[in-house]
């Protein structure tokens, strides 16, 4: 009913042509989606090396990082750290476990948070110790009204294994 034609040379190299553009497009977009987990694996490694796992704060390092570029932009001239312990800290580890421990860190470090403005980092260096870097305090007295806000903040009672407890802070 038709004329079959047979596929010359010329064919052949056309289709090994089409197939070779083909599983190089295939290749091509398996590397890209490679590439692309890559870069999400890098972007969380990168964030649980420099964050507190526990808080999500910033941990030491990425503290450490901030303050250093904090002094290098204003030579030194602007800016203030607050450093606060909890105070009996291991006591409440002691009476009523790790787990009501971290949740009063994880308590901690919201009221911190809302203490200061998004520009100022907050870091848990560990345990019970935090660190507040205010970027753009300028005076002394601005650091003690804000160091004070910070305390009282912290003193608000709050429910912790079904008791009312107040964080006290140094």
């Amino acid at each position: 009913l038709s004329q079959v034609v047979g596929f010359d040379a010329t064919d052949l190299r056309m289709a090994e042509t089409l197939a070779n553009h083909t599983t190089t497009a295939l290749e091509n977009g398996r590397l890209e989606q490679s590439l692309q987990q890559l870069r999400v694996l890098e972007s969380r490694l990168t964030y649980q090396a420099l964050h507190d796992p526990l808080t999500g704060l910033a941990n030491r390092t990425l503290f450490r990082t901030r303050l250093t570029a904090s002094i290098e932009e204003h030579d030194g001239t602007r800016g203030a750290v607050l450093f606060i312990d909890l105070d009996d800290f291991k006591t409440v580890n002691d009476s009523f476990g790790h787990a009501a421990g971290d949740a009063m860190l994880m308590e901690v470090a919201i009221r911190l948070q809302s203490c200061v403005g998004d520009a100022d980092p907050v870091a848990r260096f560990g345990g019970d110790e935090f660190a507040i870097l205010l970027y753009s305090v300028s005076s002394p007295d601005a650091a003690v009204d804000i160091a004070r806000s910070v305390q009282q903040r912290l003193q608000a009672p709050l429910m912790l294994v079904q008791r009312r407890m107040s964080i006290h802070a140094s």
